[in-house]
């Protein structure tokens, strides 16, 4: 889900500025990110709800699981529609493997000098008469040597089901959204680690060539360290890639500029006057600029493998670098499945990427080459709609307004204006360029390509119907938006029984969201004034302002052009075949709206001075947009309402629930907002003149270009749960539980304060249960502090009252404590007696190791239990009731290496039993009741035997599942079965 800043304009100051340099300040510094890096983007940009009219498609492939910690690997498909862009996906158009992460930033100004301390001026604190060595510095843009910034790069990260967007300050890493998560960036990368203490670490960069380790855009996930110590590694190979950039296409406007005052320029006098000869006699030039592909070198990183406790995943391609297997082993090398992935091109198209690549089949397949669980794919193809080996720069530009594909444009793609002239008569040029309805979305080009269905291994299907997204937005027509909603899917179990799901959309299923910005031509619109310097002695200098209309929308704007349209309500029927036009009931989903909110800024005219007093002119008011962006814009579920069809066909409601947020955590970041307004052209356009910059003092080479300056704000808001309501009918009444919840007061700076401290839940019946929890912070816990495990309730109690006014008792009290120094786990649990509160120790955990294993607990009565780890020390293979650790240490060498040797080859397996067989009868623990445990490690547990020696044995069938339950053998006698059988 994407996570939002917002800026706000507050007012604006025009200032002249001398800067002698051998190169022009570069005012905008975007570096566009990886096409690998941009799939992953599409996820946090335009994420996947019923809120935009996607629904979540995924097929499972592996979970990695640790002792406390799981890490699941799927195929996710964004069915949005086709995007004129060349994204690079290992597993075809429109699908991504979440196999790792990914983290990246967008520059904004100059590149944040990462990871040293830098702070930014406000705009308030600049004096124009006394800080011209500041503001120089912040104009010297590519500057090594005491440069200032302007404004925070955007830094954002996504793994698993953890992501946020995050900016860098004099104070630390800030999460815009208030996330209750610890960042450190350093020159190798960024570490981000969660609520638990879980690290996740982005070292992996993949670059463009063109820039150095500090303008890196995109970083891979590296690495994960759980709290306790378990480690996964990610590995990746780096392969060099051209990619071919958006194609962009200009029209340039040029209008002479009418100036009143004099240039006065180090002493020396020019009178300023228009030097650019008019086109067409009325005073404006107009040119086409077409736009030539340009192709960005990348070194890409593409998984190879991930290392982990219990074994390794490793990643196989093709020599098009499309994913053919996904291979699981064990730590001794041995291979235990794989995960096997085909493909079918497009009709009639070559595009680079694998962007005429779609997902054929995914399927497992045991060491044998027995295939199971086999996924099929299809996906719409109307030959009206194709390319038809569409040159790839064509392909680029036929594009709507939000990037998706409309085959609208062979050459030009700018949308249509018209020439306005701020210092002339409304009739002064009334000439239109561009080409209409060249951003129009076309729904079937959007269509073609997209999945459209999905067998699944049981035989059964889903079939997925899309429709356009409509909206409006501030009184603007209601048209058709970016992307695709679906709206129904047919689901079959294969034997001709079918269920449907359709969706309606907005308030009276009126079918209308809401844009996030309305599309208009002026986004694609920029402007500054020029200085022409004629040469050849003239001493007049020419000034006209340059207007240019592109096929790409402003880099203010680019943001806003990649937001989905948003529903307030979605509503969802259910039909079955057998009765397909009667609605069997309904569920009605209600979501938040994100907020945001584009203004035109206006410079406005007048007389400025330069800091250095040398230069006087006279603009009148320029316009200038910007994205104003609302804080937090995650769109929620706020309400969810659940009925059933009657007898008489009228609906009625079962279940409601509703959901209240509120905002925390809100702070006001500073910084300033630069554009360059007036630049040095550096040659004249009309035939004949010489071609070279413009200088005031051609002796000492000084620039005069023009900024504006504007004072921005990062707002960092997050929403926390604070009302949740559930109404359910039982026995023909609804029945409500009421949920509210209570945060620290402590303004709102404790790291757990996204946790709540109080939970009050009042029932039906008028009963009200309180239950309050304490975090690290509350128990002053720095070490867990420290580490950020900030989200584990370390206390909680719980009080019961008869109702709203009565005083209540304690029914329940525990806590868990963290009292060791030496490592992170807890130490004990205590529970407390709910008549005078005395302490009581439930359980001490005694002893781990050094992979945080426990291996000795004593309970409440003292006696204590050692837990014996093998299998390389990710398994527990015997539990020893009575004894200590230290009892039965010099005991376990044999059973440990019989573990390991078992774990290298499961043939060792046998000889293993008989190992955990003599330990159970030595001598010396014959006081004790032992449990021992063997395992196929990434499968499962092999056979338990418990203290009465009764063995279970569980056998597993090709495809890693259980099969059968045998006692004391493989071969015993038949406990229980398990079959798995697939229709028809």
């Amino acid at each position: 889900m994407k996570s939002i800043f917002l800026i706000a304009k507050l007012s604006f100051l025009l200032l002249p500025i001398f800067v002698i340099a051998q190169n022009r300040p570069q005012v905008y510094n975007t570096v566009p990110p990886s096409p690998n890096a941009s799939a992953f983007t599409r996820y946090r940009e335009y994420p996947v709800s019923n809120a935009t009219g996607l629904i979540q498609i995924e097929v499972p492939l592996y979970t990695i699981q640790l002792k406390t910690f799981s890490f699941p690997i799927n195929l996710s498909y964004h069915a949005s529609g086709r995007r004129a862009k060349l994204d690079y996906s290992p597993v075809g158009l429109g699908w991504i493997i979440n196999a790792s992460g990914n983290a990246s930033r967008t520059i904004k100004g100059r590149t944040d000098p990462i990871p040293n301390s830098f702070s930014i001026p406000k705009f308030n604190d600049l004096n124009p008469q006394s800080d011209y060595s500041k503001i120089e510095k912040l104009l010297d843009m590519e500057g090594d040597n005491g440069a200032l910034n302007n404004q925070h790069d955007i830094f954002s990260f996504a793994v698993g089901d953890k992501s946020g967007k995050f900016i860098v300050t004099d104070l630390g890493v800030v999460f815009l959204n208030g996330e209750p998560y610890k960042g450190t960036i350093h020159n190798g990368g960024i570490i981000i680690t969660d609520e638990n203490g879980t690290a996740y670490t982005f070292a992996d960069r993949e670059d463009n060539t063109v820039y150095t380790a500090e303008k890196s855009t995109s970083w891979f996930l590296s690495k994960i360290t759980t709290s306790e110590g378990e480690e996964i590694i990610f590995q990746y190979t780096i392969i060099p890639v051209s990619n071919t950039n958006d194609i962009v296409g200009n029209w340039i406007v040029r209008d002479e500029v009418q100036i009143s005052d004099q240039y006065q320029a180090l002493g020396q006098t020019m009178q300023g006057s228009s030097c650019l000869p008019p086109q067409t006699g009325l005073g404006v030039r107009v040119d086409q600029v077409y736009g030539t592909p340009s192709v960005s070198n990348y070194k890409m990183r593409s998984l190879s493998s991930i290392d982990f406790p219990n074994g390794r995943i490793a990643f196989v391609y093709d020599s098009k670098m499309k994913l053919t297997s996904m291979d699981l082993f064990n730590r001794s090398g041995a291979l235990l499945r794989k995960n096997g992935f085909s493909y079918q091109s497009v009709p009639n198209e070559n595009l680079s990427n694998n962007n005429s690549q779609l997902l054929n089949s995914t399927w497992f397949q045991d060491p044998a080459g027995n295939q199971s669980e086999v996924y099929h794919f299809s996906y719409y193809d109307d030959p009206a709609y194709r390319l038809n080996n569409l040159a790839q720069n064509i392909f680029l530009k036929n594009k709507d307004w939000w990037g998706f594909l409309n085959n609208k444009s062979n050459n030009f793609s700018v949308p249509k204006f018209e020439v306005d002239n701020y210092f002339s008569s409304p009739n002064y040029m009334s000439s239109s360029y561009g080409t209409p309805g060249v951003k129009n979305p076309s729904f079937g080009f959007k269509l073609n390509t997209t999945l459209k269905k999905i067998i699944y291994p049981t035989k059964g299907y889903s079939e997925f119907i899309y429709e356009p997204n409509r909206g409006k937005r501030d009184g603007n027509p209601v048209i058709d938006g970016p992307g695709l909603r679906i709206g129904q899917i047919n689901t079959g179990d294969g034997s001709g029984n079918e269920l449907y799901t359709q969706y309606k959309y907005g308030d009276d299923e009126n079918g209308i969201g809401y844009f996030m910005i309305y599309p208009s031509e002026r986004d694609f619109k920029s402007a500054r004034y020029r200085i022409i310097d004629p040469g050849s002695g003239d001493p007049n200098l020419c000034f006209y302002r340059e207007t240019t209309y592109t096929s790409e929308p402003i880099e203010s704007m680019a943001e806003a052009y990649s937001f989905p349209i948003y529903y307030n309500k979605v509503t969802e029927y259910k039909f079955s075949s057998s009765e397909p036009s009667i609605k069997k009931g309904k569920t009605e989903f209600y979501y938040s709206v994100p907020q945001i909110d584009a203004n035109y800024l206006s410079m406005p005219g007048g007389s400025f001075t330069t800091l250095k007093g040398n230069m006087l002119c006279n603009l009148s008011s320029f316009l200038y947009r910007e994205v104003y962006l609302g804080a937090n814009n995650n769109s929620k579920l706020i309400g969810k309402s659940v009925y059933e069809r009657g007898t008489s066909g009228n609906f009625n409601m079962i279940y409601s629930e509703q959901s209240n947020y509120a905002f925390f955590k809100q702070q006001t970041i500073f910084e300033i907002f630069m554009s360059r307004w007036i630049d040095c052209a550096s040659s004249l356009y009309y035939t004949g003149a010489p071609d070279q910059q413009c200088t005031i003092n051609r002796a000492i080479n000084e620039y005069a270009p023009m900024f504006g300056f504007a004072s921005s704000s990062v707002n960092v808001a997050g929403n926390r749960l604070v009302r949740h309501e559930v109404a359910e009918k039982i026995n023909n009444q609804l029945i409500t539980r009421v949920d509210l919840y209570e945060y620290g007061s402590g303004g709102d700076e404790t790291p757990s304060d996204q946790f709540p401290r109080k939970k009050k839940t009042t029932f039906a019946d008028g009963i009200i249960n309180e239950v309050e929890y304490k975090y690290a912070s509350e128990k002053n816990n720095q070490k867990l502090i420290n580490a950020n495990i900030i989200g584990i309730p370390l206390e909680t109690a719980i009080v019961k009252k008869e109702n709203a006014t009565a005083t209540g008792k304690t029914i329940s009290r525990s806590e868990t404590k963290y009292d060791n120094p030496a490592h992170l786990f807890p130490s004990s649990a205590v529970s407390y007696n709910i008549l005078d509160n005395t302490p009581s120790t439930e359980v001490t955990y005694d002893k781990y190791d050094s992979k945080g294993n426990l291996q000795q607990y004593t309970i409440r009565n003292g006696v204590p239990t050692a837990i014996v780890w093998g299998y390389n020390n990710t398994q527990p293979i015997a539990k020893v009731e009575g004894a200590t650790y230290a009892q039965v240490e010099n005991l376990v060498s044999s059973i440990v290496s019989a573990s390991d040797s078992d774990a290298s080859n499961p043939a060792n397996e046998p000889a293993f039993i008989i190992a955990l067989d003599n330990f159970r009868r030595n001598a010396d623990l014959s006081a004790y009741q032992i449990t021992t445990y063997t395992y196929d490690p990434l499968i499962g547990v092999t056979s338990i035997t418990p203290p009465s020696g009764i063995r279970e044995v569980y056998i597993y069938d090709t495809a890693n599942r259980l099969k059968e339950v045998r006692e004391d053998s493989k071969t015993g006698k038949l406990v229980k079965e398990f079959k798995y059988n697939y229709k028809n």
